[in-house]
This record gives C-alpha cells, sequence and structure tokens, in this order.
C-alpha cells in the first residue's frame, strides 16, 4: 500500500506518523543513474542543456537560458507584468499570476529558475517550434530552510511566430522516475491556483490553501512555534550536529484528505492512516550531483490534516503540539542525514520521532499516548510482539492499528529507556549516528548501523541493548 511506502502512521487519535517520502530519494537516485548512462557528455550538468534537434530556427538552449534570465529577473524585482509576458496568454497566464502572488507571501535567500541538464529529462523539439523542458526552481525559505531545495516542472514552450521569443504555454510537475510519487517535489503550496493564506513565527512557516485552514493554522501557530523550539533547545543542549540543522519548519495544513498526499507528490487521493507527514527533498546541489558518491543533503516539508483529532480533541498528549514535535523531529533529523538512503529499522526512526514528540510533557512515559494501546496488545496474547526483540518494520507500520500502536510504543520506549539509562545526550548521539553515513563526515560518529552505533554511542552490544530494553518495557507496562 502506499502508506507503507510513505511511512505511515496511526489513526484514531494515536501518536504518529511519518517519514513519508523515502520513495522519494530512492526515485532520485534512480534518475540519475539513468542520466549517467544515457548522458554522460552531459552527465546531469544543471547549467546546461542537450541542444534540441528540429528544423532550422528551432528552439535552442539559448532561448531557453534567456526565458529563465527574464523570468529570474521579474522574480528578483517582484515585476509581475514581466513575469507574465513570458507565459501564452489564457490558463496559463493566469496560473502564472497566482503563482507569482502566491511566491510574494514567502521571504526567500534563494529564489530562481534553473534548468535542469540531465539526459533522464525532457528536452525536445519535434517541429521546431515546440520544446518540452525539465526546469527547477530552486529556492530556500528564510528562517526554515539550512539549505537550497528544488522544484522540478516540466514546461512546454513555444515560440508564437518566427522572430518572437518563446514562450511557456503549460505547466506541469517534472515526472518522477520510480515509486511512488508521481512527480518531483512538485506541486508545491505556491502552485495552489487559490490566493494561499501564509502565516510566520520565528523559524515557522505555515500555509494552507483555504481561508477556513488557514485560520486553523493561525489559532495554533503560537504552539507550532513553541514546538519547533522545544525540539530545537532539547537537540542543541544534548549535543546535537548544528551544522546544516533546520532552523525551522515548514508546514502546509489541509483539512481535505485528498490533497494530504497531493503537496510535494502530485498523488492525490491517496488514503492511510498518517495525522502528518514529512517529505524530505534532496537539496539542489544534490539532486545536481546525484551520481557522485557525496554526502547527500536534505531539507523537508511537513503535511499536516488539520481534521485528525490532534486538532478536534485537543486533550493530553492528544494535542498539535505533539504532532508537529513528531514531524518536526524527522525534519531535523532529515537535515543532518548525511546516509545515500534511509534505511535503519524503523524503530530508530519513529521511536525517535515519538520521543521528541513527548518528552515535554509531565511523567511522559506513563502518560504516553500509545502506552496503553501496548498494554493491551501484550494482555490479549494476540499482539505480535515477542516479548524480547525490537519491533519489525511490519510490526511498527502493521497494518492493524493496534499492533501498530504497540510497534510505536516499543519503539518509543527504547529511546525512554536510554535516556533514563544514560542520558540525553546520548539519546540524541545515538539517533543522529544512525542517520550519518560514516565518522568522516563533519567529524561526527555516524556509522548508519545500530549495532556499531550502539557499541560506540553507548558501549553495550545491541543484543545487550535490547535485553536491557525488553527487561525496561516490562517493567512499564507491568506485564
Amino acid at each position: 500500500m502506499n502508506r507503507r511506502a510513505l511511512i505511515g502512521g496511526i489513526g484514531g487519535g494515536a501518536a504518529v506518523v511519518l517519514v513519508g517520502g523515502i520513495f522519494g530519494i530512492r526515485a532520485l537516485v534512480g534518475a540519475a543513474s539513468k542520466a549517467s548512462a544515457n548522458n554522460s557528455a552531459n552527465d546531469y550538468d544543471p547549467n546546461t542543456l542537450p541542444t534540441a534537434a528540429g528544423a532550422s530556427g528551432g528552439i535552442t538552449t539559448a532561448d531557453v537560458s534567456a526565458l529563465i534570465k527574464d523570468l529570474n529577473t521579474a522574480l528578483s524585482k517582484r515585476d509581475k507584468a514581466a513575469f507574465l509576458a513570458r507565459h501564452a496568454s489564457g490558463a496559463t497566464a493566469t496560473q502564472a499570476g497566482r503563482m507569482f502572488d502566491n511566491l510574494g507571501k514567502f521571504t526567500f535567500d534563494k529564489l530562481e529558475y534553473q534548468v535542469i541538464g540531465e539526459g533522464g529529462r525532457v528536452f525536445n523539439s519535434g517541429n521546431g517550434s515546440t520544446v518540452n523542458v525539465d526546469i527547477a526552481l530552486v529556492h530556500q525559505v528564510t528562517g526554515v530552510d539550512a539549505t537550497e531545495l528544488p522544484e522540478w516542472y516540466r514546461w512546454t514552450v513555444s515560440r508564437p511566430t518566427s522572430s518572437a521569443p518563446i514562450v511557456i504555454t503549460a505547466v506541469a510537475g517534472s515526472p518522477i522516475i520510480l515509486g511512488q510519487g508521481k512527480y518531483v517535489y512538485y506541486p508545491a503550496i505556491w502552485d495552489s491556483p487559490n490566493d494561499i493564506v501564509v502565516v510566520e513565527r520565528p523559524n515557522l512557516v505555515l500555509a494552507a490553501e483555504t481561508a477556513s485552514d488557514g485560520k486553523i493554522l493561525s489559532k495554533n501557530a503560537d504552539v507550532f512555534a513553541e514546538a519547533i523550539k522545544n525540539n530545537r533547545t532539547g537537540w542543541s543542549q544534548a549535543g546535537g550536529q548544528t551544522k546544516g540543522l533546520a532552523p525551522g519548519a515548514f508546514i502546509v495544513g489541509t483539512s481535505t484528505r485528498d490533497k494530504f498526499y497531493y503537496w510535494y507528490s502530485g498523488k492525490a487521493n491517496q488514503y492511510g492512516f498518517e495525522a502528518g507527514i514529512t517529505i524530505p527533498v534532496l537539496n539542489a546541489a544534490s539532486m545536481d550531483n546525484m551520481g557522485s558518491g557525496a554526502p547527500k543533503v536534505y531539507g523537508s516539508r511537513i503535511v499536516l490534516d488539520l481534521t485528525t483529532s490532534y486538532f478536534t480533541d485537543d486533550s493530553g498528549e492528544d494535542v498539535p503540539q505533539t504532532l508537529v514535535q513528531h514531524e518536526d523531529a524527522h525534519n531535523i533529523m532529515f537535515s543532518v542525514m548525511t546516509t545515500d538512503q534511509a534505511s535503519m529499522p524503523l524503530w530508530i526512526v519513529e521511536g525517535f520521532a515519538d520521543f521528541m514528540a513527548t518528552r515535554t510533557y509531565s511523567n511522559p512515559v506513563q502518560n504516553y499516548l500509545q502506552l496503553a494501546t501496548l498494554k493491551r496488545s501484550v494482555s490479549s496474547g494476540g499482539g505480535s510482539w515477542d516479548g524480547h526483540t525490537f519491533p519489525s518494520n511490519a510490526q511498527v507500520y502493521a497494518i492493524d492499528p493496534v499492533d501498530m500502536g504497540a510497534g510505536y510504543a516499543l519503539s518509543t520506549l527504547a529511546y525512554y529507556y536510554i535516556e533514563q539509562k544514560y542520558g540525553m545526550n546520548k539519546v540524541i548521539a545515538f539517533a543522529q549516528g544512525n542517520y550519518r553515513a560514516n565518522s568522516t563526515v563533519d567529524g561526527t560518529t555516524g556509522m548508519d548501523n545500530p549495532a556499531d552505533i550502539a557499541s560506540s554511542v553507548l558501549g553495550v552490544s545491541l543484543d545487550e541493548l535490547q535485553t536491557d530494553w525488553a527487561a525496561f518495557v516490562h517493567q512499564t507496562i507491568g506485564r
């Protein structure tokens, strides 16, 4: 199911969630391999395009470069008329105008179009007057992003007359090659045909497609900001990696489930248990050098379902702060991640996120939202946990909500055990180490291997950690 690829959570008010979009990482790695194989001469250079075939006077690299230059100048000067002049009249220009206005609601450290010169991407001319070309909108939102992120578009451009400059006649997302997504990080919220709502707080940008969703975000904006601050305070005070750390979070809220998976992938009408999802986004430089073997750098985008019990019940731990702290924990980890793939066991991924989501509450272990679910699962005798091993990926993302809740609880209790036994600094070091490819990056410990991390950070074998954790679980649940 798609929620497996996206990495799902649980519904019914459970403390859920995400790392959605791991499929996107793998898909783009596949795209790079295709580029290297098909176009070694161009080898994924973002600053060049293959020359289009076609009749004499056909659209060329120089034409596309001039188009991009004009659009970037219009964006930097906030010249809407100049921006629209490079779009065909009618529906294309109308949507371009809306996008221009929506982009103006954000503050950017970087905002510009760049060409994608990659063999697996389209740049062709059938008759010399029309071309499909893939373009990246490279952007860095102020106070939120630590790096420049891409959104890939597929433009259809045409030359209205033999002597006229080319214009954009159609805009869509650039198709993903593999995986569960449809497009590469498209559409972003600013691609909405609506007049979007943007709410800002320090190190936090919230966006919604409708006025009603904007009101919900505005109502909770201060709580969200506190959640972002809590996570970074806990992270930095415990010695977490600061180089490349996302300073904040970019969150899209929606009350339309059909749109929940749509943002940043184009896959609408998908249904899972998630209350929120965090989409990892390879930064522009990593996308430009997919085959280099260099450590990859990520940002992320968060999408929240505003109809879930986090917003409707709003009691105990079942509150917006819990959800945002969970999602932002994923956001933090993606920003310091240097592994080529998010391959660590899910108990490490989701356990850390739910630990960060709940650690700020009074008596967090006994008040943990999923503890009752775990007790029920164990006492029934029909649960999937064997009583002594870390939960498998299938248990963490179980189809049955009770088994899934138990899997999340078992995962989260691993971090609460580490905190009680070794301290908060070791919690951060253990989680961070599993997201780091090797110990040579930034001089930090990282092996992308739980056994090696347990030994280097905690001084015990993974088997010893598992045995001690299982005893802690049994003591905590009284079983």
